[in-house]
């Protein structure tokens, strides 16, 4: 007879603790060709994927709703198709 599969407890299950190793914003300078194939040098966003993050938990814990509004609207990099409801929020706070 075999035994049944054994439950695991909440605290055996490994969590996740933060989405980015390493939460970061910046800008880095890269060389880049233009239409007119001449090099010049760009400052482009070098932030990690979820950087904003701490500014939404901030505006949070300050209770300004609208500030974590504006955080979300800025930092949010998602397909609007696969995230029904938030296209529209999101309309509602430009």
């Amino acid at each position: 007879m075999t035994k049944p599969p054994r439950k695991r407890s909440r605290r055996a299950r490994p969590a996740i603790t933060d989405i980015d190793a390493e939460q970061r914003e910046g800008t880095t300078i890269q060389d880049v060709i233009g239409e007119d194939g001449v090099m010049r040098q760009e400052e482009l966003d070098d932030s990690t994927e979820f950087a904003f993050l701490p500014r939404v938990v901030s505006a949070a814990q300050a209770d300004d709703v609208d500030r974590v509004g504006v955080e979300l609207r800025d930092g949010v990099r998602c397909v609007p198709g696969l995230m029904g409801d938030l296209p529209r929020a999101v309309e509602r706070l430009r």
